[in-house]
Order: C-alpha cells, then sequence, then structure tokens
C-alpha cells in the first residue's frame, strides 16, 4: 500500500525485520554469556515488574484486562507479523489470535550469522508473550501451526471454574 509515495507495506515489513534480527541478536547474547530463553524474559520484563505494571494491569476487572490484554497481543503482533486476525472465542471468555509468521520458512540474515534458528525466534516470542500475560493474570497459550502462530488468551480466574 502506497500513501503520498510512501510504500506503508514496504516500511512495516523492514520495521518488522529490523525486530525480529534483534531478537536474534538478544537470544545469541544471553547463549553466549549462558543465559537461557527465561533468563533472558525475566531481563526484559524486570523493569515493567519493579514499576508496577503488571501488577496494575492485573487490577483491572477480568473482562476489561482480558479484551486490553488482547488488543496489546494484537498490536505487538502487528508489528511482527503479517494477517493479525482476532476472533473472540465462542466457548468460553477469551480471544484466539491467529498471526502468519512471515519468517517463518525464510534464513534470516542476523540469525545466520549468529547461529539462531527460526524455532528459536518463534519460541521467545512466544516465551516472552506468555511470561508477561500470566504477570496480568491472563493465559496465553502461543502454539506454531506451520507458518502460524496461534494464540489463546483466558483469563486465569477462568481455570478450574
Amino acid at each position: 500500500m502506497t500513501a503520498g509515495g510512501i510504500d506503508y507495506q514496504s516500511l512495516a515489513r523492514s520495521r518488522a525485520n529490523g525486530m525480529v534480527n534483534y531478537i536474534a541478536l538478544l537470544i545469541a547474547l544471553a547463549r553466549d554469556t549462558g543465559r537461557s530463553a527465561e533468563d533472558l524474559a525475566q531481563w526484559v520484563q524486570r523493569p515493567y515488574e519493579e514499576l508496577g505494571l503488571y501488577a496494575e494491569l492485573a487490577r483491572l476487572p477480568a473482562e476489561e484486562r482480558l479484551k486490553l490484554a488482547a488488543e496489546r497481543f494484537a498490536t505487538g503482533r502487528r508489528l511482527l507479523y503479517d494477517e493479525v486476525d482476532v476472533t473472540e472465542l465462542a466457548d468460553r471468555p477469551g480471544y484466539r489470535i491467529r498471526s502468519l509468521v512471515w519468517y517463518a520458512d525464510r534464513q534470516l540474515e542476523t540469525a545466520a550469522l549468529f547461529g539462531v534458528a527460526i524455532e528459536e525466534i518463534r519460541s521467545y516470542a512466544a516465551l516472552l508473550a506468555t511470561r508477561q500475560l500470566s504477570l496480568q493474570g491472563i493465559r496465553a497459550v502461543v502454539t506454531p501451526a506451520g507458518s502460524y502462530e496461534i494464540a489463546e488468551l483466558t483469563p486465569d480466574d477462568t481455570e478450574g471454574a
């Protein structure tokens, strides 16, 4: 899509490519310093936890918290992925977010240079999101499905109900 001489699709892809390459760099740095993906996720999220952002979000009413989480998750995925679709779950409170992972079958320059597999990038992106959402009282299950990522977000308080 071009408007005013700007190719927004190309710009979005360049931004996403840069973000994914930085994720690959972070994964490589963590690996090279003896840290796990979980350690990396904790490091990235620690300042937000220390500021109380996640605790504040967790205080919202469940329905509002879930809707906000789905909106924020989808916005974040739109920065990284193509064709992000959000639907409400029919059988329980929650949302299903399906994202086309454009790099799923490509070799990324930074990932190749630093020895990071595409699956490591996908796995870390899912780990970071599920950890962040759990700190807000949201249960997230993020799974790869070919070139897609499928996420289901539900409130933690519906578990066992």
